[in-house]
């Protein structure tokens, strides 16, 4: 009879799991965004001209190119953007509905595991992502299925086949090496049922398959690039991003960066840059900055109310998972939300677990549900409906300088955001001072043999924080800027364009 009940339970999970999964789907492929990230615009450019190589993500680059390919193939003749945040939708909307199983067999309870899923899916990083092409969300989903998969296991072979899921994250997000360790410690401290001896069986046989699988997947793709490398040569390999170097902002440490990621976490889960102090106030201030206000509110009050019940439960064990992250994320870039994601699916399971003891009592279950509708609706209204109605400034400001440019030209840029729509929108030339300052003469002893012209933003155009932020990120200071510009030669939405002076 046990078994049975045990049976029939799996079996709504399942069917709730799916119900959910197109749920999700329905918020995130009807509102794909046309205001694109910079990193998912390289990620396309790559698909379309074949270069689907980068060891730091592998994997996107590889399916994104197989499905731009495959459909072509029927006739498709869009660009390849499309086609990844359509990935990025049907990965997030997975991604959700294998979160919601593992949070509904942790809590034991299908409305704290809806919260918890809400709270997760309509968070600001996954509703983004799951509408914008980034490798994040892919991650994302196989960390997600390695989590409901090691969770949920009953047999060695499970633990085998989380461990291949955890390596299909890591080939797609390096950083998600890391579930190795979180995902050990979950899985040992939520499976209580299971003698100490299975669970350190299963945790063997977990870190063992991601560890040989993902080692071997690496030493192969490094020996193919590189030839033959020693192991001290093979890890240098595997531990450098790219093959140009970082920026020094990347792969730091430092106190004050321990307080940026704290902001940043929060900014993962609501825009908090649209917040402003209550004092600031007023009846004609913009109604998304109220919104997300009141909304960090009711989020202040729902962790509140988590950490009230969250003391000598299984919730205390998805947070320390969520740790496992915050060193990596503190060095390598603790200024962008987005590598907060996956560790977004341990922190909502936390939510999930110590929110259940509320539920009991229906006015804070509909507290609770209120809260949640309200961050939701927020992150909508701010963040993925605009996205979805209006190209935004950035596109704006790129369509126009690309209009008063001929295909020849080239674009200097001093700035991440709308110069990086250039190249792949509307098919003019850019190069970026930030990481390509080194490139800068030949390319314009380039452009000139060939006839055209370069064009550069205002250099009064930057504010004073820009530009030492750039000087300390790239070397290029004012002056070089100053010496690069010629005359005004447009002007577009309120930016100044100059020529680029002829040496």
């Amino acid at each position: 009879m046990a078994d049975s009940r045990s049976e029939q339970s799996v079996r709504n999970t399942l069917i709730e799991s799916i119900l959910v999964t197109f749920t999700s789907l329905a918020l995130f492929l009807p509102f794909l965004s046309l205001q694109y990230d910079i990193n998912g615009l390289i990620e396309a450019s790559a698909v379309e001209s074949g270069q689907i190589f980068h060891k730091n993500h592998m994997l996107y680059r590889i399916v994104g190119h197989i499905a731009y390919r495959g459909l072509q193939v029927t006739g498709y003749s869009g660009r390849a953007i499309v086609v990844l945040q359509t990935i990025n939708a049907v990965c997030g909307a997975l991604g959700v509905g294998l979160a919601y199983s593992t949070y509904k067999r942790a809590a034991n309870n299908t409305p704290a595991a809806l919260a918890g899923t809400l709270l997760f899916a309509c968070s600001f990083i996954c509703w983004l992502f799951s509408t914008d092409a980034a490798y994040i969300t892919l991650a994302a989903m196989f960390a997600g299925a390695s989590m409901a998969v090691l969770l949920q296991m009953r047999s060695p072979v499970r633990a085998v086949i989380a461990g291949v899921l955890t390596t299909l994250s890591i080939l797609t997000w390096q950083a998600s090496v890391f579930l190795i360790p979180a995902l050990n410690v979950l899985s040992f401290q939520v499976r209580p049922h299971l003698s100490r001896q299975a669970r350190l069986r299963d945790a063997a046989i977990y870190t063992g398959t991601a560890c040989i699988t993902s080692g071997l997947a690496y030493t192969f793709v490094g020996f193919a690039q590189d030839g033959i490398m020693s192991i001290s040569s093979l890890v240098r390999w595997f531990a450098s991003y790219g093959e140009g170097g970082t920026l020094p902002m990347w792969g730091k440490w430092e106190g004050q960066r321990v307080l940026i990621a704290a902001q940043t976490a929060v900014e993962s889960i609501l825009p908090t840059p649209l917040a402003i102090p209550v004092s600031q106030l007023t009846w004609d201030v913009q109604r998304s900055r109220v919104a997300v206000d009141l909304a960090l509110v009711g989020f202040g009050l729902l962790s509140l109310l988590a950490l009230l019940k969250a003391r000598g439960t299984r919730a205390t064990w998805f947070l320390v998972a969520y740790v496992f992250f915050l060193p990596f994320i503190v060095w390598w870039d603790p200024f962008e939300p987005k590598w907060f994601f996956i560790p977004n699916v341990f922190l909502a399971g936390f939510f999930a677990v110590a929110l259940t003891p509320w539920f009991r009592n229906r006015y804070a279950a509909a507290a609770i549900v209120g809260l949640l509708l309200f961050i939701a609706a927020t992150n909508f209204i701010t963040t993925i409906r605009p996205r979805h109605k209006d190209v935004g400034l950035n596109r704006r400001i790129a369509e126009c300088v690309a209009g008063n440019m001929h295909p020849g030209d080239l674009l200097i840029a001093a700035e991440w955001g709308w110069p990086d729509y250039i190249e792949y929108l509307y098919g003019r030339r850019s190069l970026s001072l930030i990481s390509h300052f080194a490139a800068l003469k030949d390319s314009l002893d380039e452009v000139r043999r060939a006839g055209g012209r370069a064009y550069m933003p205002d250099p009064d155009g930057y504010s004073d924080n820009h530009l030492v932020w750039l000087q300390s990120q790239s070397g290029v200071s004012r002056e070089d800027l100053n010496r690069l510009a010629d005359t005004s030669a447009f002007s577009c939405y309120g930016r100044r364009i100059f020529f680029v002076q002829e040496r």
